[in-house]
């Protein structure tokens, strides 16, 4: 999980912006809004020479932002694989994948001095301030 902290950290500081859009855009990942039906709101897809994140555009801009940060972590931490074949075929489990690609959105959604900022709210206050989800402060901040 360091390693993926570190990651997103990284980005942040070389490209001055924690914003997925602009950090999609500086890693010449393309964006493209869809619509994906009633069960899916986004999906990464590698291409021989394209990365491609689908957001759906129904969805408000809190949530395309939330999509896209943890689209944008599947894109950087594993740009190769295929989750679709992994699931068919192996015994790997998609869940540690969804998992760390939110680990990733929750770096880049959620600055690190946050938490000091608001000394009396806890952690659930917090999140709903700043219209991102709680489980991503748990995986920030309940290490």
């Amino acid at each position: 999980m360091e390693h993926i902290r570190n990651v997103a950290q990284h980005l942040i500081k070389k490209y001055k912006t924690n914003d997925p859009f602009e950090l999609a855009e500086y890693l010449k990942i393309k964006i493209m809004y869809d619509d994906l039906g009633a069960r899916t709101r986004g999906f990464y897809q590698a291409c021989p020479k394209l990365k491609i994140i689908h957001i759906h555009n129904n969805l408000d801009y809190v949530n395309k932002k939330i999509v896209c940060s943890h689209e944008l972590g599947h894109a950087i931490l594993h740009s190769k694989l295929n989750i679709v074949f992994l699931q068919r075929h192996t015994f790997c489990v998609k869940d540690k994948f969804e998992r760390e690609a939110n680990i990733f959105a929750a770096e880049l959604l959620i600055p690190n001095e946050l938490l000091k900022e608001y000394p009396e709210y806890n952690l659930e206050q917090i999140a709903a301030l700043h219209n991102v989800p709680v489980e991503f402060f748990n995986l920030k901040y309940n290490k």
